[in-house]
């Protein structure tokens, strides 16, 4: 006998166990999971049955149990990010993307809390929780000091005048939403108001 550990050990996981190696799974070394509570780290002493076969037995929860299906919706064995993220907003969560949101980066909308845990769920999905800087413009609240509000602040939402299917709404669009809400005369009050704020800044 030429020895039992390491080069002479002829266990193969894939062929001797019912948990099959993959992707970065196959380079990890036996120890990681494999771990021994004795102090001389003796291995005859690791845990080789029970260890569980669940990504939550080995990894922790980075999502703080935000959510509420298992990690391989999500992700597998090849890689937890990039490309090899599964995640599809539409098919995977309660709140769908539209045109204009499918463009933005996952970062501008989840954010660290106060205990640095990357928010997911439940995120407020009301455009005004973002997009504070317009709501501040639309009420008169300007960088260089108040003004009167727009006519429109909280008369009207935001889906009234912006079409969040189309990935970059244009002019002849907006003026057909004044049209819709007012009267056909504001179709060209539109391009008129586009002109007059132009030249106020």
């Amino acid at each position: 006998m030429e020895g039992w550990t390491r080069k002479q050990l002829i266990f193969d996981h894939n062929r001797n166990s019912n948990y099959k190696l993959k992707g970065e799974h196959i380079a990890i070394s036996c120890e990681k999971c494999h771990v021994t509570t004795d102090k001389e780290k003796i291995v005859s002493q690791v845990k080789l049955i029970n260890i569980g076969s669940k990504c939550i037995d080995c990894h922790k929860d980075i999502h703080n149990g935000q959510m509420n299906h298992t990690c391989e919706i999500c992700h597998n064995e090849n890689g937890w990010k990039g490309r090899y993220l599964l995640f599809d907003h539409n098919q995977h969560s309660s709140s769908n993307l539209d045109t204009l949101h499918a463009r933005v980066s996952c970062n501008l909308c989840h954010l660290p809390d106060k205990d640095k845990i990357i928010r997911y769920s439940p995120l407020p999905q009301q455009c005004d929780t973002c997009h504070t800087d317009i709501v501040d413009y639309m009420h008169g609240k300007l960088p260089d000091g108040n003004a009167d509000a727009d006519p429109h602040a909280g008369r009207v939402t935001c889906v009234d005048c912006h079409t969040t299917d189309v990935a970059r709404q244009l002019p002849y669009q907006y003026a057909e939403r004044c049209a819709d809400c007012h009267n056909p005369r504001y179709y060209g009050l539109y391009f008129d108001w586009q002109i007059f704020i132009a030249h106020s800044l």
